[in-house]
């Protein structure tokens, strides 16, 4: 009976769903595949290669992600919004564990207490955490009416600004610096004036100062500096990314022949440096395929807002589109030198669980307000 169901709402959905989006993704996703499974390569001591076992979780996490995605398409977005604050409050509630807990199950590596172990997967609450603020924001600014004044922007501050407090102090820069352009373009989209999207990028360029000498580590301020003279000593990561994408040239040494790679000069391959891995192997044309497969994921999107009338759907799509744009162009970047090492990675082709996931209901969840833009009872006259 429940498999009856499921066929017979697909089939009145299926009409509805931009399927260029699924292909971009799909491929993105074998893209993520191919080159994890590079980074996963090891050469031993005998010359022989050895493989980890990074590129088969992947696997097992699209596999989870593509039916989450299904999963969210068989109910409209305006009943899912429904659930954003136990969403929400869910992962405030892990968030604030992650600086109470001192051991197990909370994880910390690198200085930074981000994850909970859940047997061998270790989750990331700030990588959902996204999620449930553009759910959040999206229920919130639909609902508002009337003119938009100061006033009206307490209620997204506090969405934002607390959850961002949490993540700040795990630390995890580059989660926390992703809410802001999120915020301001959700706003812009839900129609508030210029001067007050003007006002708070004022208020967070003069805190900036503040947050740079007083809330950043001493190893997040290195990573600017180390931006900002990428000769100095203690930027190695940045240097060997350098040597990696530079070295792939136009049509890259060949799959498993980046030496940067295999020999392991390459620091964090499967995750935060796949697109140099990427690069190194593939060269300028693979890398430049990639990019382009993210920007028609994004222009595909973009295309279909027009016909979005609701407000909380339309500040769905954008502060989604937003948040993977922004992370898009900040993991690449740091690649190159264009911007500093935040430890992001890039949507659906970095190794990682939590990311993979948190992407791909983002997908779900912007498709979701495609399908149902319309009326319900007119897609279902439509079939």
């Amino acid at each position: 009976m429940i498999i009856n169901n499921v066929k017979t709402q697909f089939k009145l959905i299926h009409g509805e769903i931009d399927y260029k989006i699924v292909f971009v993704v799909l491929a993105l996703f074998a893209i993520g595949v191919t080159n994890i499974f590079s980074a996963s390569t090891r050469l031993n001591e005998d010359g022989e290669y050895f493989y980890l076992s990074f590129w088969y979780k992947q696997i097992q996490f699209i596999a989870l992600s593509v039916f989450l995605v299904l999963l969210i398409l068989m109910v409209p977005y305006n009943h899912l919004l429904r659930l954003r604050w136990w969403f929400y409050v869910g992962l405030m509630a892990m968030l604030a564990g992650l600086l109470v807990l001192k051991g197990f199950p909370a994880v910390t590596r690198g200085g930074a207490t981000r994850w909970y172990s859940v047997g061998s997967f270790l989750f990331q609450p700030s990588e959902c955490m996204k999620i449930a603020v553009v759910c959040a924001l999206a229920s919130h600014l639909g609902k508002l009416r009337g003119e938009k004044t100061l006033v009206s922007l307490v209620g997204p501050a506090l969405i934002v600004g607390i959850p961002w407090v949490f993540i700040a102090l795990e630390p995890d820069l580059g989660t926390s610096l992703v809410l802001f352009p999120v915020t301001l373009a959700s706003l812009y989209i839900a129609e508030f004036k210029t001067k007050h999207v003007l006002w708070i990028l004022g208020a967070i360029g003069a805190a900036t100062p503040i947050a740079f000498f007083f809330i950043l580590k001493p190893y997040q301020r290195d990573r600017i500096f180390g931006f900002l003279n990428p000769t100095i000593e203690n930027n190695y990561q940045l240097i060997q990314s350098q040597i990696a994408v530079g070295s792939g040239q136009l049509t890259g040494k060949g799959f498993r022949e980046g030496t940067q790679n295999i020999l392991g000069f390459l620091p964090e391959r499967h995750t935060d440096f796949i697109f140099s891995v990427l690069s190194e192997e593939w060269g300028f044309i693979g890398g430049s395929l990639t990019i382009l497969l993210f920007l028609c994921l994004f222009f595909l999107f973009m295309k279909n807002l027009d016909g979005i009338r609701d407000m909380s759907g339309r500040v769905l799509v954008i502060g989604i589109v937003t948040l993977l744009f922004t992370q898009t162009i900040v993991n690449i970047g740091m690649t190159l030198g264009m911007m500093p090492i935040t430890g992001l990675t890039l949507p659906f082709v970095s190794y990682g669980g939590s990311s993979l996931l948190s992407c791909s209901i983002g997908i779900g969840l912007a498709l979701n307000v495609i399908v149902y833009r319309r009326p319900r009872e007119r897609i279902f006259e439509s079939v």
